[in-house]
């Protein structure tokens, strides 16, 4: 028989765990949105300078794979914070599993957090911005 000072502070542990892949989750999205912006302007300026409007068309593609990349995160965080709100739930007098497999996928859809407005709130007006840079700088050159 397990104390429960000791059954809590297990518990306690668990959602620690689960909270901070929910920390990291959430900072891989800031570093994946810094890099996009980051390749968009390298990508513009390259393409500017070397007067190849047609190579802006790359940084669009770019704007789609992280988009891609950080919808799929932002998935896996929800799922994550399922599981976290399931573990809270749980009876604290049983013992923790600390198991950390989000099965809640299922319950998360991809397209969901696809549209979601931290991904189509950002990413869509960048990508609008690359086109009108890209309609721009076919009159310009």
């Amino acid at each position: 028989m397990i104390p429960t000072e000791k059954l809590v502070d297990m518990r306690l542990k668990h959602l620690e765990m689960i909270q901070a892949v929910v920390a990291r989750m959430s900072g891989y999205s800031a570093t994946l949105k810094n890099y996009c912006i980051t390749l968009v302007i390298a990508v513009i300026g390259f393409a500017l300078t070397m007067k190849q409007a047609n190579l802006i068309a790359l940084a669009a593609l770019a704007i789609v794979t992280f988009a891609y990349l950080d919808a799929r995160y932002l998935q896996l965080e929800r799922s994550y914070r399922s599981l976290f709100n399931d573990v809270r739930l749980q009876d604290w007098d049983a013992r923790p599993l600390f198991d950390l497999r989000p099965s809640l996928l299922d319950k998360h859809p991809y397209w969901e957090a696809f549209l979601s407005w931290s991904i189509v709130g950002f990413y869509a007006p960048v990508l609008v911005v690359v086109s009108i840079i890209y309609v721009l700088s076919r009159f310009i050159t």
